[in-house]
């Protein structure tokens, strides 16, 4: 009978343990659950919060001297964090790691051809184009832009990072391009839609002979230079796909993981690498 009684006392504990471990997983779930609404709410207010302001304070804590943490351009300083009239892209995706990360094969790849010119079309505050010139010391390095202010902060960036191969231009006309366009030239072209007027072999005839990495601004763009442009390059497409960071640290990771991959892309974009037959044989491949 005993014997029947003590079965009897460890089947109750038994399943007493088993509700007290459904009574603790529910608990952290919960937990969980409200941990993860305080962090959307968390990140709601950031968003309403005045962009340069969160992009300066996340910045500066992911990276307290402003290096670019991970891609072909690790370790790029900035100066200081860039005022809004400074810049048109946004820049902490450019610190993380993130920004534009799609492309860091092909500027890999572009590294490794000793270009005697870049051409940077839509430079903005210097990324593309100091990062570049701190690579390829053997080149000449162009920036190009409307906005003055950009410009006169990649002048800043480059004097930064010891980068004396850079010079910096207003005009972006076919004529002042075609002028600065030499035997071994490459051009990295981000200008908002107006690649379909620029990128026109008829106006720089420059552009047979060079390589060509243009960000694309809607898919009639794309057709346009991919007809002009297959007779004398190999083309390849590049398209956008989903981000990660590595080098962020985790304490800061959870709260800002979005500020600092969030490009503020307003529509769907892809890429071109243009790559000259002069440079690379058609049918060779890119």
């Amino acid at each position: 009978m005993s014997k029947e009684i003590s079965l009897k006392n460890k089947a109750v504990k038994f399943y007493d343990n088993i509700k007290l471990n459904l009574g603790i997983k529910k608990f952290f779930k919960y937990i969980a659950k409200l941990l993860l609404k305080i962090h959307y709410f968390l990140l709601a207010l950031l968003y309403y919060y005045p962009k340069y302001k969160v992009e300066n304070y996340v910045g500066r804590k992911i990276s307290p001297k402003l290096k670019v943490l991970e891609g072909p351009f690790k370790k790029l300083a900035y100066p200081y964090f860039p005022l809004p009239e400074q810049h048109f892209s946004t820049i902490l995706p450019k610190i993380s790691g993130a920004y534009e990360k799609e492309l860091f094969p092909v500027i890999k790849q572009i590294n490794k051809q000793k270009y005697s010119v870049f051409i940077n079309i839509g430079s903005d505050e210097g990324y593309y184009a100091v990062g570049l010139g701190k690579l390829n010391p053997q080149a000449k390095v162009y920036a190009i832009d409307i906005n003055k202010k950009a410009l006169s902060f990649s002048v800043e960036m480059a004097k930064n990072n010891d980068v004396k191969n850079y010079f910096s231009v207003e005009s972006s006309s076919p004529f002042a391009i075609d002028r600065l366009i030499e035997n071994k030239t490459c051009i990295i072209c981000d200008c908002e839609g107006y690649e379909k007027t620029l990128l026109n072999p008829k106006k720089i005839g420059g552009l047979i002979n060079s390589d060509i990495l243009v960000e694309v601004h809607g898919k009639a763009i794309g057709d346009i230079l991919q007809k002009r442009f297959s007779p004398t390059h190999n083309i390849k497409k590049i398209t956008q796909t989903n981000k990660m960071i590595a080098k962020v640290p985790i304490k800061f990771l959870f709260l800002n993981y979005f500020h600092t991959i969030d490009e503020m892309r307003s529509e769907e974009c892809f890429w071109f690498f243009l790559k000259s037959h002069s440079h690379n044989p058609k049918g060779s491949g890119a």
